[in-house]
């Protein structure tokens, strides 16, 4: 009975990309995704099927920034530690193109990170000089997706803050959609009180 009704085993593929600045500490076997200030940053994937993805601040792409090197202690601390943020009122957006034509799951985390000023530091006098983490952010955003069905929002997905995450965890989204294999793919995370948005990594998986 097994052997007549058996079918093929898939494994969906999937990748981890931990966004930041040129000088982030990289999530082990995670893609790192460095960009720089005040300007909308692309980069090209190899992995499912081949694609590319452009991350950039709404309304003016120079309101773009990017951070790097913040401790957050916590399970993935490194991926969500850093990241990118959107500083102008109308978000932060994520780009799909020449995504092959399927369904996907999209996992994003949305933390703002803190300094941790202890010993544990690696470099405390640059740290210092950061200021990124102190601009006033969103704590609760809304996400609006364009794929192949149309426009769809989630809403009320939670921004986590700290530099300690061990007994309060990350939350990453969990996020549905489907490429025509032609259209970009895109996502505007939104703050429901129109402050800065953040944006610190993200999983990207074949769905069914």
């Amino acid at each position: 009975m097994i052997a007549s009704t058996a079918e093929p085993i898939y494994d969906f593929e999937s990748i981890r990309v931990d966004l930041g600045g040129e000088e982030q500490l990289v999530q082990f076997d995670w893609i790192p995704w460095n960009g720089k200030d005040n300007a909308a940053s692309t980069k090209q994937f190899e992995e499912l099927g081949g694609f590319s993805a452009t991350v950039q601040s709404n309304g003016d792409a120079s309101s773009t920034r990017w951070l790097g090197e913040i401790n957050v202690i916590g399970k993935y601390g490194f991926a969500h530690g850093e990241g990118v943020l959107g500083v102008a009122k109308e978000g932060l957006t994520l780009k799909f193109s020449g995504l092959k034509k399927g369904k996907y799951k999209l996992n994003t985390v949305h933390h703002a990170p803190r300094t941790n000023t202890d010993s544990m530091d690696p470099n405390q006098e640059k740290m210092a000089t950061y200021r990124i983490y102190k601009i006033p952010y969103t704590k609760e955003l809304d996400v609006t997706i364009s794929d192949a069905n149309g426009t769809s929002t989630l809403s009320n997905v939670t921004v986590t803050e700290g530099e300690t995450m061990q007994t309060s965890p990350f939350q990453p989204t969990e996020i549905y959609f489907e490429s025509d294999g032609k259209s970009n793919i895109q996502f505007i995370f939104k703050g429901t009180d129109q402050k800065a948005v953040w944006l610190n990594s993200f999983v990207l998986s074949e769905w069914h």
